[in-house]
């Protein structure tokens, strides 16, 4: 087995979430923990906020491993190698500090692995990786919706739909060109080649963007194409029966994009800080200290399936305002990554009155709003801002990579704004318009998913078929996930009521806080590299997504196929019996 203190050098665990014992007790164990294992030592905790880790967040100084300007001289025989102009030492203290979990260590080893297994695949006790790190439908397995792909095909090239590839230059020269007579001999073959794949449904809305746009290659709207936002803002007002500006969208590539649009408003000074619930995405931690601000953690409430708790944001709120930061913002994630919780009504409603009182923007990151499985509806914050005529600034994010499309690599993804100025709406176009605008693709990812076939077109049907059953595969395997890590002793999983993920909470053996300790790395993080070096499985520790302090998490995707699920299922519960067993006193 590789040395794990070797594979976590330059581990990206910025973003811990343990607390102090200052800070909100944490949570009682599971009642399967075993009576033979003891509570972890004491963790030494951050004491300052000028670095962007607050109170209540454990900062490990030697967790990244990169080693000091004198040990690096050591090692070359004391000499200084020549330095290049740009090095570590000399990059944004902001940059370096910022971390991303989710492709961190674990996945690098990984890469590792799947290039030995390929040279020498008898090497290794198993035969093929699990990943079950990322939140990636088709990098997993899952078929593209075909009206979607469809439609983009028809707009990527048009001669699908009997329009000649070079539409753009005769619309250009032209305000009605007759395409038919433009068609070269091998454009009419294509045409009708595909006409009876291609139903009329697909057919007219491809037309429709392929007029608007002219070439799916030309920019676009700084916003987002104007028909496709058209599109997007009919679709939300059907969700929410509020009618909806589209001048109020901004299509990005990728919602993460949208994300740094809005917290790029926010962060001012280095006393700004953003509330962000706790298990969180890293995304959101990653690029406030990115931009300067603090990350300041706010506890779900695991014990109760990961319900949101208004006293912990308010705690939050007091104990930042007691170190004089300006808490500016609050993160929702609904349904909830890594948690897979969903919120209900009167959960969003008091967040909002919250957020009215202490006068916070509200962040709602809604990417996951078709992975519901536990019979609540998806209730968006926007629906519940209006219903109560409330003045809160909210960005409501959206995306073509998760729900049940799960385009992730065309990175479409949009915001929009409710309650805010129109010159901070200028301002936010003014950001977009230094990058042109989001990509084409993405960007009609988008309009497409917000505009499926309607009962009665040629599509529909073999649409509902084919997204049904997507959705009845993930609640499958979100009850499976759920059910099986919970036979393990030891281990307690919240119910997977929403999203792609399970988040377990496992007891860790008093002997691998030793080892942990010697290799200088995280405990869970020791777990996650030893399982990966062991199984093939590939995770991601709960520290990188913050945790009381005391407990000991891993993320779990839902999203690979059954049958590689009840394989990665029985081999998590083999290994964990036997990382006891050998960490155990």
């Amino acid at each position: 087995m590789a040395d794990v203190s070797a594979i976590a050098s330059h581990s990206q665990q910025q973003f811990k979430g343990s607390l102090a014992e200052s800070s909100i007790p944490p949570t009682r164990s599971c009642s399967r923990t075993p009576a033979t294992m003891s509570p972890p030592p004491e963790t030494k905790t951050c004491g300052t906020v000028s670095g962007g880790c607050p109170d209540g967040l454990v900062k490990d100084e030697h967790i990244d491993g990169r080693g000091s300007i004198e040990e690096k001289e050591a090692e070359n025989g004391g000499r200084r190698s020549p330095q290049p102009t740009l090095t570590l030492l000399s990059l944004s203290k902001r940059i370096v500090d910022c971390k991303y979990a989710v492709r961190g260590p674990i996945v690098r080893r990984a890469l590792q692995l799947q290039k030995g297994l390929k040279t020498e695949p008898n090497s290794f006790p198993f035969k093929k990786l699990i990943h079950v790190n990322t939140g990636d439908p088709q990098g997993l397995g899952q078929l593209p919706i075909s009206y979607y792909r469809k439609v983009m095909a028809c707009v990527m090239y048009p001669p699908l739909m009997g329009v000649p590839l070079g539409y753009n230059h005769l619309a250009a020269n032209e305000s009605e060109p007759d395409v038919t007579e433009s068609l070269s001999a091998e454009e009419r073959g294509i045409a009708a080649a595909a006409s009876p794949w291609f139903p009329d449904d697909v057919m007219e809305k491809s037309w429709r963007y392929m007029r608007a746009m002219g070439s799916i290659g030309a920019y676009t709207h700084s916003q987002g194409l104007p028909l496709f936002r058209q599109d997007i803002a009919a679709w939300m007002e059907r969700r929410d029966g509020i009618p909806t500006n589209p001048d109020n969208i901004f299509l990005t590539d990728g919602a993460s994009s949208a994300i740094r649009l809005a917290l790029e408003l926010l962060l001012r000074q280095t006393n700004d800080g953003v509330l962000i619930p706790v298990p969180q995405y890293p995304l959101y931690a990653g690029l406030v200290i990115r931009m300067g601000g603090l990350a300041l953690p706010y506890f779900l409430e695991e014990e109760t399936g990961w319900s949101l708790s208004i006293q912990s944001i308010e705690e939050a709120m007091e104990n930042a305002k007691d170190r004089g930061i300006c808490v500016r913002g609050l993160v929702l994630i609904n349904p909830g990554n890594p948690t897979g919780t969903v919120l209900t009504e009167e959960e969003i409603r008091q967040v909002i009155d919250l957020c009215r009182r202490e006068r916070l923007v509200l962040l709602a990151d809604e990417v996951y709003q078709d992975n519901v499985y536990c019979g609540l509806p998806f209730i968006s914050v926007r629906k519940v801002l209006h219903q109560m005529e409330a003045s809160v600034s909210v960005f409501s994010f959206h995306s073509s990579s998760k729900g049940l499309v799960g385009e992730c690599g065309l990175r479409g993804g949009m915001v929009h704004v409710d309650t805010v100025d129109e010159d901070v709406r200028m301002e936010m176009y003014k950001l977009v318009s230094m990058f042109m605008c989001g990509n084409t693709l993405g960007q009609l990812a988008m309009a497409c998913i917000c505009s499926p076939p309607k009962p009665g077109d040629a599509s529909y049907e073999q649409f509902q078929r084919e997204r049904q059953a997507i959705y009845n595969s993930m609640k499958t395997k979100a009850k499976l996930v759920h059910d099986e890590l919970n036979k393990i002793d030891g281990v307690c999983c919240q119910p997977i009521a929403g999203s792609v993920f399970g988040f377990p909470q496992f007891v860790m053996p008093p002997g691998a806080f030793r080892e942990a300790t010697r290799q200088r790395v995280e405990p869970d993080l020791l777990f996650c590299l030893e399982l990966l070096e062991a199984t093939g499985i590939v995770t991601v520790p709960g520290s990188g997504f913050g945790q009381r302090r005391g407990t000991y998490h891993v993320r779990i995707c839902i999203l690979p196929e059954e049958h590689l699920l009840v394989d990665m299922l029985g081999k998590f519960r083999d290994f964990y019996k036997a990382f006891v067993k050998k960490y155990s006193e």
